[in-house]
């Protein structure tokens, strides 16, 4: 899902030879983009903190800027207000995992002109690229026809996003069963130990590793009674059981799928 700041205004702009930004602390987020712009033969440079992106900011010349508006380490309306008041006018695209419609008002506000839902889609990618680089003419990015195969995970989005490139595939599946394991570990000694906060705190975190591997579809309702429920301890064991014997199911689809990338 893609929200557009129509009253925003980033000027006339010929910028299609500048890399773009990146703001964000998630690899996978970083990766996605990255590749996607691969299509459009633009280069990217990554930061992880509002002063190291404030410096790049102030010493070259970007495209536009990508944001990630759930990095608890940035604040990242002080950073696109310390940005405009320094006069920098280009294109700022937030992404969140959040409710769009209720965070809007703020970014378009706060100077953001665009706003993505996670995860991230190609077609919005797309549109950001023809809103703010529409001088940018899209040589090659094919649209693969993806079928899905598994019983718990879905490659359509992997393949959507991966655009052909196996290489991108493997390092995406290979940082997602790292991430998941972890995610798994959390969670069992978290319910062990009785720590509700701690619980709500990985289910939080799960949801922007799931979306990879198309496992929100399965994952979502448990990890919302997890997450916003008030539920009473015995109950959130079933939940977080249910969250466990899909992961681990899922996880032995991904490793199956890995190792046809090999």
């Amino acid at each position: 899902m893609l929200l557009v700041n129509n009253e925003s205004d980033v000027g006339k702009r010929n910028l299609h030879e500048r890399p773009v930004l990146i703001i964000d602390h998630e690899g996978a987020n970083q990766e996605i983009i990255i590749n996607y712009l691969k299509a459009y033969h633009i280069t990217a440079v990554t930061v992880s903190a509002a002063t190291e992106a404030l410096n790049q900011i102030d010493k070259d010349i970007f495209a536009l800027i990508f944001l990630n508006l759930d990095f608890s380490a940035l604040d990242a309306f002080e950073f696109v207000h310390a940005a405009r008041h320094n006069n920098h006018n280009l294109p700022l695209v937030g992404f969140s995992i959040q409710n769009l419609e209720a965070i809007s008002l703020r970014c378009f506000e706060s100077g953001i002109n665009a706003i993505l839902s996670k995860p991230l889609e190609q077609a919005d990618l797309a549109e950001v690229i023809s809103l703010f680089l529409p001088e940018i003419n899209e040589s090659s990015s094919p649209r693969l026809p993806a079928q899905n195969n598994y019983q718990f995970i879905n490659l359509i989005y992997l393949k959507e996003i991966s655009i052909g490139d196996a290489t991108f595939e493997q390092e995406i599946t290979t940082k997602f069963l790292s991430v998941i394991s972890e995610n798994l570990l959390a969670f069992q000694q978290y319910l062990e130990a009785g720590d509700i906060i701690k619980l709500k705190a990985t289910a939080h975190y799960t949801r922007s590793t799931i979306f990879i591997m198309g496992l929100n579809r399965l994952l979502d309702q448990f990890l919302n009674a997890i997450e916003y429920g008030d539920l009473p301890l015995k109950e959130l064991n079933v939940q977080v059981k249910n969250v466990v014997k899909i992961i681990e199911e899922a996880r032995e689809e991904v490793r199956g799928f890995l190792n046809t990338l090999h």
